[in-house]
């Protein structure tokens, strides 16, 4: 069970099974501590109980699923240091956080989903993550949201437009709000834009680019954000090469 999480104790009182949490709280069965971003655009070293552990993967979301797998591996017998092995081995799906350098600029490609907790936590480790140049977020619409679809988008706006970073451009229909929403937030993005296509968006972007500027790109499956990496790739002449 996820310790840190909201809902914690209403799940907690939904079952009657044994269980064990892990997370940050020092109330977990498996506590996260002293944990550390690595040298790089991605990777944390951290403890879980006394077992000191590292990943080499995108977002610190990603701390929380390794303490879950730890949970798992230790409650099936598995010992802790080959726990912590096969962690560290682990490698970030194709466009779910993969980090790459593209002639200097680095790409983080997230355009697998998006939806507003993903998001959230992915715009959370884009700021986190060190970065020479500017900070560009390019979000495409979180779909399948049904009668929420405005308000949550317009949500993600409001987490958007305090992140800091200096570029923000959005793709889509139901993304205009977020757009719209990050546009009157006290540290709204210097540039802010938005298309319906994808191939304008990467031309408009790639105008602005420098060596040394980051990029998060994201949005729901149905958008297609890889796309703006595809023709960012022709832009530029360059293939992009995975950062391990």
């Amino acid at each position: 069970m996820p310790r840190d999480d909201d809902f914690f104790e209403f799940l907690v009182s939904k079952t009657a099974a044994q269980y064990v949490s892990f997370g940050f709280s020092p109330e977990a069965d498996y506590t996260i501590s002293n944990l550390e971003r690595l040298e790089g655009p991605r990777g944390y070293g951290f403890t879980i109980n006394e077992t000191a552990l590292k990943i080499h993967l995108y977002g610190k979301h990603n701390v929380l699923n390794a303490a879950c797998a730890f949970a798992v591996g230790e409650i099936f017998g598995v010992e802790p240091p080959d726990i912590a092995g096969a962690i560290e081995e682990t490698e970030q799906p194709s466009s779910r956080g993969v980090v790459y350098d593209l002639g200097g600029i680095t790409i983080v490609d997230d355009s697998y989903n998006s939806n507003p907790a993903s998001l959230k936590s992915a715009v959370e480790s884009f700021v986190d993550m060190p970065v020479e140049g500017k900070r560009w977020l390019v979000l495409g619409d979180m779909l399948e949201l049904g009668q929420q679809s405005k308000d949550l988008h317009s949500e993600m706006g409001v987490i958007c437009g305090k992140a800091g970073v200096d570029g923000l451009i959005t793709l889509g229909t139901e993304s205009v709000e977020l757009n719209r929403q990050a546009s009157v937030q006290r540290k709204a993005p210097p540039v802010i834009s938005h298309f319906i296509d994808a191939a304008k968006l990467a031309g408009y972007l790639n105008e602005y680019l420098q060596p040394g500027d980051a990029v998060l790109i994201k949005g729901s499956r149905g958008m297609r954000m890889e796309k703006v990496l595809e023709e960012l790739e022709h832009l530029r002449e360059v293939s992009p090469e995975r950062i391990d």
